[in-house]
């Protein structure tokens, strides 16, 4: 009774095996973390968290900025805050500085996230900060809702709820408008910027 080997061709087979685990594992390491590194999480990427650090300085300093002219409308719906129904009453709600910094922001959002969706030839970690920096940074601290419902409650208290109502009716109208005109502009610019690349 003869056995044939059977350790030769494991031996062999073990030593080729590792000979090419020691060939190309170096290829494999590296194409195995080259798609971890690339696929990582957003929240992984200390870049998202500067930009959006960045941005909203930005935008809280526009707002403030914007904000400055709250001073006056506050001023002028102090002295007619009495006609709640009149159009003293309805200006006097409307305050400007806070209308601005949400129809602006809702306007480059809108544009930003609809060009971005389009924007193919841009890497997509470069269309990540852009997002991040400028729609979530700057348009997140640009934009207010607590302000404006701290503003309507005030108008509230002093009795103006007609032009309460018409000034949150307004700014969610125009808001909508605004970022619609933001969507149909960026899909214009993008669809212009493919024709020309081809």
């Amino acid at each position: 009774m003869t056995k044939t080997p059977v350790d030769s061709t494991p031996t062999s087979g073990a030593g080729s095996s590792a000979d090419g685990a020691g060939a190309g594992s170096g290829a494999k390491a590296s194409a195995a973390k080259a798609p971890a590194i690339k696929n990582r999480p957003p929240l992984a990427d200390p870049m998202i968290y500067l930009v959006v650090f960045l941005g909203g300085c930005f935008g809280t300093g526009m707002r403030y900025g914007l904000s400055l002219a709250n001073a006056a409308t506050a001023a002028t719906g102090g002295a007619g805050s009495g006609s709640g129904a009149g159009a003293a009453g309805v200006l006097s709600a409307i305050h400007l500085g806070t209308f601005t910094a949400n129809i602006v922001a809702c306007f480059i959002y809108a544009a930003l996230s609809a060009y971005l969706s389009q924007a193919l030839w841009i890497r997509q970690r470069s269309r990540d900060l852009v997002s991040r920096g400028f729609g979530m940074g700057m348009c997140g601290g640009l934009s207010t809702m607590s302000t404006l419902a701290f503003e309507q409650f005030g108008d509230l208290a002093r009795g103006n709820v007609f032009g309460v109502l018409v000034y949150v009716l307004l700014s969610f109208g125009v808001g909508l408008l605004f970022a619609y005109a933001g969507v149909r502009l960026a899909l214009w610019l993008a669809s212009r910027r493919k024709e020309a690349a081809r």
